[in-house]
């Protein structure tokens, strides 16, 4: 099981490889354009600037980074020279695993919790039927049951409702007020790309602010700047920090 500085750390480093990943693309995204022009969509000159090992391309920072997506030459200079429509579905991709990374962090703090404060499980008002009951060879695989149960039921939860049963696990209170806002509309805007195929939902264009209105619409694809997304990995590495803290604070 992991410790909290073990999840704080976990957390941190699914951000960094986000991060690196994005910017290093944007990166390569200019130096390609500045590429095109100079030599006048010249894919000799281009494939010559990119090549590497294998006529491999690898993003970010390699194997040191635990990041090894590798695409061919030819495929990831299709990418970076048609920003504008491949950008934008990199920043969707990259909002999912954004989320996804928040989403196991907490996971990863309900389930430090359930082992660590076992009153809690011995108390659950969750029931095991009398035929379940003799499946297990100990009252411990009856706990191990009911904290996969707990842990099940967790990832149903809206992100406030989960953030709030944190708070009551622990006794603490995380103080979020602008954070958790934004956060909501962070994972609405996820669940547009899973579900709505990207595009604007009347809830989600609700929750932008007057800028972020002015270049998405209801029903179109959504639209989110670089800016915007670099302050979203930003906010959720700040929430991650400040409810580890909180915790660590209160109860060790």
């Amino acid at each position: 099981m992991k410790t909290l500085l073990e999840i704080k750390d976990s957390f941190i480093d699914k951000l960094i490889i986000i991060r690196t990943f994005y910017m290093s693309s944007l990166i390569e995204n200019e130096l390609a354009n500045n590429l095109i022009e100079k030599n006048k969509h010249d894919g000799t000159a281009l494939k010559s600037k990119y090549r590497s090992v294998d006529d491999k391309f690898i993003f970010g920072q390699g194997i040191t980074w635990n990041l090894n997506t590798e695409v061919e030459v030819n495929e990831c200079i299709y990418m970076i020279t048609r920003n504008n429509e491949k950008t934008k579905m990199l920043i969707n991709l990259l909002t999912i695993n954004l989320c996804s990374a928040f989403e196991s962090f907490l996971f990863d703090l309900l389930e430090y919790h359930l082992r660590n404060f076992p009153e809690y499980i011995n108390n659950s008002q969750k029931s095991v039927k009398l035929q379940e009951v003799f499946k297990f060879n100990s009252i411990d695989d009856v706990k191990e049951d009911l904290i996969v149960r707990e842990i099940i039921d967790y990832g149903y939860y809206s992100l406030d409702k989960q953030i709030t049963m944190l708070e009551k696990n622990y006794k603490v209170e995380f103080s979020f007020r602008s954070e958790i806002r934004i956060a909501r509309r962070i994972f609405t805007k996820r669940n547009c790309i899973v579900h709505n195929q990207g595009i604007v939902s009347k809830e989600l264009f609700e929750m932008f602010i007057d800028e972020q209105k002015s270049r998405n619409i209801i029903g179109d694809p959504i639209n989110t700047s670089e800016f915007e997304f670099s302050e979203e990995i930003h906010l959720l590495n700040l929430m991650g920090t400040r409810i580890i803290r909180t915790i660590s604070d209160k109860n060790f």
